[in-house]
């Protein structure tokens, strides 16, 4: 056979593989049964480089973001094992507050990595889960209206593994401690309690260790309760209204910030003496004297007064030695005032007095 005829057979044998006709070709009533054909599969690289299987119609998906799944989780209610691995591998900040219920396992491995965990959805926890979630930095657990002894004592730990921060515990949701209770809380060093409705001394005595303190429920204090949580590094309680003097002595012995939001009204022996703390919150007060504005001058720090909407020329005055001043609630000012607060090193007032103010300011 020449070389042509080579080279057309081979063209025809070419032919017959595309067409499915070549040696191993199936049958004429093999080729009747047309096989089934699989079903399409589309691959997606996710983030990570892994690949995400979504089950019912074997196409792989690309993995929901940490986001997207905190967002689902909420929205359900509910977590499973899968995502909780997902989730356990962010490091800064988890909020599920949707969530209200978890396993151990699922406890033990959102709090491996994370260093805020919000989970204010939770109404119970088991030991097991108090051990977990305590390896965490700052924990919110506000929905949580009743506690065990042991529970605290572990949950007391929070923030042990950070040597340099230390650990935030909000346990808002609980309207009472034990004394037990209270005294294994004594080692956060912030704490938020502000759901307690009432307090024993010793209670007081034992929660003055925490460094930053917030009793923002308590409606009342007795004198020797003032004394004892006066001795907090900070202290904030926003539910009270009134004050006698001897609590105000006390609590002027707040080194750091005392917040007084609640208070309605001060008498100026009163503010004397609160002028003590290095920075003082007295957001409630919907008006002051000039006398009162005088003594307030003399607080180091931060001083708020979001409620009070007047002020003379001569309690601007005053104020403007404050370095760290918070006036929200004034509406409106006067050029003499204007001129005054614009000495203040760090002024927070409403847009359309800052517009006043900055005229006057100095650079």
């Amino acid at each position: 056979m020449n070389t042509f005829h080579w080279h057309k057979l081979s063209v025809i044998l070419l032919l017959l593989l595309v067409l499915g006709c070549g040696p191993d070709s199936p049958t004429a009533s093999e080729q009747s049964v047309t096989p089934p054909t699989p079903q399409s599969r589309t691959v997606f690289v996710t983030r990570t480089g892994e690949k995400y299987h979504s089950g019912d119609n074997n196409v792989i998906a690309e993995q929901p973001s940490p986001q997207e799944i905190q967002s689902e989780v909420n929205s359900n209610g509910t977590i499973n094992d899968k995502q909780a691995e997902i989730l356990g591998k962010v490091k800064y900040e988890l909020g599920l507050n949707g969530l209200t219920s978890i396993t151990d396992m699922q406890a033990e491995i959102l709090s491996s990595k994370v260093k805020k965990l919000e989970l204010n959805g939770l109404t119970s926890i088991t030991d097991k889960q108090s051990e977990f979630l305590s390896r965490v930095w700052i924990l919110y657990l506000n929905g949580l209206t009743s506690i065990t002894d042991e529970q605290v004592g572990i949950l007391s730990q929070v923030g042990s593994l950070s040597e340099s921060y230390g650990g935030m515990l909000h346990l808002n949701g609980l309207t009472s401690i034990t004394d037990t209770q209270a005294e294994s809380l004594s080692t956060v060093q912030l704490l938020y309690l502000n759901g307690l409705i009432l307090i024993t001394d010793e209670q007081a005595e034992s929660l003055n260790k925490v460094t930053v303190l917030s009793l923002e429920g308590l409606t009342s204090i007795t004198d020797e309760q003032a004394e004892s949580l006066s001795k907090s590094l900070s202290l904030f309680l926003a539910g009270l209204t009134s004050i006698t003097d001897e609590q105000a002595k006390s609590l002027s012995k707040v080194e750091s910030v005392l917040g007084l939001n609640g208070l309605t009204s001060i008498t100026d022996k009163q503010t004397e003496m609160l002028s003590k703390t290095r920075s003082l919150y007295l957001g409630g007060l919907s008006s002051i004297t000039d006398n009162q504005a005088e003594n307030l001058s003399k607080v180091e720090s931060v001083l708020i007064l979001d409620a009070v909407t007047t002020i003379t020329d001569e309690q601007a005055e005053s104020l403007s030695k404050v370095s760290q001043l918070s006036l929200q609630g004034l509406a409106s000012i006067t050029v003499n005032q204007a001129a005054s607060l614009g000495k203040v090193k760090l002024l927070r007032i409403s847009d359309s007095c800052q517009k006043l103010v900055d005229k006057y300011k100095k650079p």
